[in-house]
Protein backbone atom coordinates (compact mmCIF):
# COMPACT_ATOMS: atom_id res chain seq x y z
CA UNK A 1 0.00 0.00 0.00
CA UNK A 2 2.78 2.43 0.90
CA UNK A 3 4.52 1.78 -2.44
CA UNK A 4 1.39 2.88 -4.28
CA UNK A 5 1.22 6.02 -2.13
CA UNK A 6 4.86 6.76 -2.88
CA UNK A 7 4.24 6.24 -6.59
CA UNK A 8 1.23 8.59 -6.48
CA UNK A 9 3.30 11.21 -4.67
CA UNK A 10 6.13 10.78 -7.16
CA UNK A 11 3.70 11.26 -10.06
CA UNK A 12 2.33 14.42 -8.46
CA UNK A 13 5.88 15.65 -7.88
CA UNK A 14 6.73 14.93 -11.51
CA UNK A 15 3.69 16.90 -12.73
CA UNK A 16 4.52 19.89 -10.53
CA UNK A 17 8.20 19.79 -11.49
CA UNK A 18 7.26 19.69 -15.18
CA UNK A 19 4.91 22.63 -14.61
CA UNK A 20 7.66 24.51 -12.74
CA UNK A 21 10.13 23.88 -15.57
CA UNK A 22 7.71 24.86 -18.36
CA UNK A 23 8.60 28.12 -20.15
CA UNK A 24 5.08 29.40 -19.50
CA UNK A 25 5.64 29.14 -15.75
CA UNK A 26 8.35 31.78 -15.88
CA UNK A 27 6.02 34.06 -17.83
CA UNK A 28 3.22 33.44 -15.34
CA UNK A 29 5.52 34.33 -12.44
CA UNK A 30 6.59 37.52 -14.27
CA UNK A 31 2.94 38.53 -14.60
CA UNK A 32 2.37 37.81 -10.90
CA UNK A 33 5.46 39.82 -9.93
CA UNK A 34 4.29 42.74 -12.08
CA UNK A 35 0.88 42.62 -10.40
CA UNK A 36 2.57 42.46 -7.02
CA UNK A 37 4.79 45.46 -7.77
CA UNK A 38 1.81 47.51 -8.96
CA UNK A 39 -0.22 46.73 -5.85
CA UNK A 40 2.64 47.33 -3.44
CA UNK A 41 3.33 50.66 -5.11
CA UNK A 42 -0.31 51.65 -4.88
CA UNK A 43 -0.57 50.71 -1.20
CA UNK A 44 2.70 52.30 -0.12
CA UNK A 45 2.54 55.48 -2.19
CA UNK A 46 -1.11 56.44 -1.86
CA UNK A 47 -2.02 58.61 1.14
CA UNK A 48 -5.31 57.78 2.82
CA UNK A 49 -8.05 60.40 3.02
CA UNK A 50 -10.84 58.51 4.72
CA UNK A 51 -12.30 55.27 6.00
CA UNK A 52 -13.34 54.12 2.51
CA UNK A 53 -9.74 54.37 1.33
CA UNK A 54 -8.56 52.50 4.42
CA UNK A 55 -10.91 49.62 3.63
CA UNK A 56 -9.74 49.65 0.00
CA UNK A 57 -6.13 49.56 1.15
CA UNK A 58 -6.81 46.63 3.47
CA UNK A 59 -8.39 44.76 0.54
CA UNK A 60 -5.30 45.53 -1.57
CA UNK A 61 -3.05 44.23 1.22
CA UNK A 62 -5.02 40.97 1.05
CA UNK A 63 -4.42 40.83 -2.69
CA UNK A 64 -0.70 41.33 -2.09
CA UNK A 65 -0.63 38.47 0.41
CA UNK A 66 -2.52 36.22 -1.99
CA UNK A 67 -0.19 36.96 -4.90
CA UNK A 68 2.87 36.36 -2.70
CA UNK A 69 1.45 32.99 -1.69
CA UNK A 70 0.64 32.16 -5.32
CA UNK A 71 4.23 32.92 -6.36
CA UNK A 72 5.65 30.60 -3.67
CA UNK A 73 3.02 27.85 -3.75
CA UNK A 74 4.48 25.57 -6.43
CA UNK A 75 7.92 25.52 -4.81
CA UNK A 76 6.38 24.95 -1.38
CA UNK A 77 4.30 22.05 -2.70
CA UNK A 78 7.30 20.52 -4.49
CA UNK A 79 9.34 20.66 -1.27
CA UNK A 80 6.46 19.20 0.75
CA UNK A 81 6.08 16.30 -1.70
CA UNK A 82 9.82 15.57 -1.61
CA UNK A 83 9.70 15.43 2.18
CA UNK A 84 6.61 13.18 2.16
CA UNK A 85 8.22 10.80 -0.34
CA UNK A 86 11.45 10.66 1.64
CA UNK A 87 9.52 10.03 4.86
CA UNK A 88 7.42 7.24 3.34
CA UNK A 89 10.45 5.59 1.73
CA UNK A 90 12.36 5.72 5.02
CA UNK A 91 9.43 4.16 6.88
CA UNK A 92 9.01 1.56 4.13
CA UNK A 93 12.69 0.59 4.30
CA UNK A 94 12.62 0.30 8.07
CA UNK A 95 9.26 -1.53 7.93
CA UNK A 96 7.65 0.99 10.24
CA UNK A 97 3.88 1.18 9.97
CA UNK A 98 2.65 4.32 8.25
CA UNK A 99 0.57 6.38 10.70
CA UNK A 100 -1.65 7.60 7.83
CA UNK A 101 -2.82 4.05 7.03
Amino acid sequence: MASREVRDLQEELSRLTSFRNHPGYEELMKIAEDQLDARIGAVLLTPLNGLDETLKQEFEKGEISGIKLFVKMTDIQIQTLKEEIEDKLTKEQSNEPDVDD
